[in-house]
């Protein structure tokens, strides 16, 4: 069968359907079979979705970064974050995923998950109640390495929208810790280039910074994502944690859902649900996408979001950690396969160096104590925390704000100051034209809310317009002092 699959890719470059159709097979195996032949280094995969695959010639490709003018430079092994080209990251590439029963993988499922409560025991504020706990964990030379963390179970409310950006709306801990990691990724950005950077980063080319490939960035969490990742977990028969590959029974799976104001679960979207300032204002309940559909749309656009990919390459998960409430089949239909599903059915092929990342999914078991009060007791207050910050930063999840009543380090407006003093120029414009100007991000997201919505799963909903006008200045952020121009 690889050889008819290599015979079929002898001409041009095809993808996984069209090898399908010309030997008139399946196109799961024929999948199987190109991921195989990959790991052998006989055919490579072309960024798209769904990717297109080529055979390698006999000396391969070399292991050079491209920049944006078309050059290539070597990356350095003892860098973090290089420069531009957005590198092949590890097994698994596309469905089906297993279930990994590898003894190193459930170890290394369980060093994230210890990596992440030491860290987070070592930090968190003094404060009653369990709450959920997500991280970002960098794995490198094997070890893990906890560069955000965050916690939290709840969001404000809709009378509480800022049109500074002071607020922040989403206190999931998975929100929490990605703005967290933001934190840091500007953090690094802003040390490069100095001796305080202790050779963590380095930059070549137009196209600023990128991970390395020999880097693997995970998220940790402790119970399953709200939305499409846990809702089934607990009423589909059986637990479905040994089921291979996404798990399609139900005619709601898969489908976008929304957090709700003062309220508990998730709803699914409709097409009419369009959220207004003035509506807000007297009194409309706000939603909020589930995390789950978060992170889906992480797994496309990248966890750097629109800002950030003016200066760092899209920025991927390799994999996730749930600890409770786990059911692989489910995790892997939420996090990743159903957008798989959805860019497919609208021949959605997105443009390089944006594509759809599968991520690996793990269980790390939580005691039943643990989940008991994880669940059952919930108070008031997030936390966020970076690698690079002295102390965890306390917020009222009810509020957005700080237990004082100022803004967070995570607020909208906050980042915005961070990304305006390595870019200067952004100060001159508004948050949500900055936004803007990342067209190759925006277009990677747009593409893959219109799939979702054409597919049924459906529509994106947004939070009002007026909250994204404000600028560095307007915000009064924690940064009042901009670097000149």
């Amino acid at each position: 069968m690889e050889r008819q699959v290599l015979a079929a890719l002898d001409s041009t470059p095809r993808r996984a359907l069209d090898v399908a159709r010309a030997l008139s097979t399946d196109k799961k195996n024929v999948n199987q079979r190109l991921y195989a032949l990959e790991n052998q280094g006989k055919v490579r995969r072309i960024d798209g979705t769904p990717p297109l695959w080529k055979i390698l010639d006999s000396t391969g490709d070399p292991p050079y970064l491209t920049t944006s003018r078309g050059g290539t430079t070597r990356a350095s092994a003892s860098s973090l974050i290089s420069s531009p080209r957005i590198p092949e990251l590890a097994a698994p590439g596309g469905e089906p995923h297993t279930c990994d029963g590898d003894p190193a993988a459930l170890l290394w499922a369980q060093q994230c998950a210890d990596a992440v409560w030491s860290a987070f025991n070592s930090v968190k504020p003094d404060v009653t109640g369990k709450q959920v706990v997500a991280g970002f964990v960098l794995r490198h030379a094997g070890t893990p390495r906890v560069v955000a963390l965050g916690s939290g179970t709840r969001f404000a409310s809709g009378n509480r929208l800022s049109l500074e950006g002071r607020v922040v709306h989403d206190s999931h801990a998975e929100v929490v810790a990605r703005r967290g990691l933001l934190r840091w990724l500007y953090a690094e950005l802003k040390n490069a280039g100095t001796s305080s950077s202790v050779a963590m980063i380095s930059a070549a080319g137009d196209y600023p910074f990128a991970l390395l490939p020999t880097l693997e960035l995970w998220l940790y969490v402790s119970l399953a994502p709200c939305g499409d990742s846990a809702i089934f977990s607990q009423v589909d028969p059986g637990s479905v944690a040994t089921v291979p590959g996404a798990t399609w029974s139900n005619p709601k799976h898969g489908a976008l859902r929304t957090k709700i104001e003062a309220g508990q679960g998730t709803l699914p979207v409709d097409a009419e649900s369009v959220q207004t300032l003035d509506g807000l204002q007297r009194g409309e309940r706000l939603r909020s996408h589930s995390c789950s559909d978060k992170i889906a749309k992480w797994a496309v656009a990248g966890l750097q979001g629109a800002l950030l990919s003016r200066l760092v390459g899209p920025v991927y998960l390799s994999g996730v950690v749930v600890g409770d409430s786990f059911a692989h089949g489910h995790l892997c239909r939420a996090l990743c396969c159903r957008s798989q599903r959805a860019m497919e059915s609208a021949a959605v092929v997105l443009h390089s160096p944006y594509r759809l990342r599968h991520v690996q999914v793990l269980h790390a078991p939580s005691g039943s104590e643990a989940r008991h009060e994880q669940i059952q007791k919930t108070c008031r207050f997030s936390m966020n925390w970076a690698e690079h910050d002295a102390v965890a930063e306390l917020a009222d999840c009810v509020t957005g704000m700080k237990p004082d009543g100022s803004p967070t380090r995570i607020a909208k407006a906050s980042l915005f100051a961070s990304f305006c003093h390595i870019l200067p120029k952004g100060a001159s414009v508004s948050y949500v034209q900055n936004k803007a100007c990342a067209v190759a991000y925006q277009e990677a997201k747009r593409a893959w809310m219109e799939a979702m919505a054409a597919s049924k799963f459906g529509h994106w909903i947004c939070k009002p317009c007026e909250i994204s006008e404000f600028t560095c200045v307007s915000s009064k952020c924690l940064f009042s002092r901009l670097p000149s121009s």
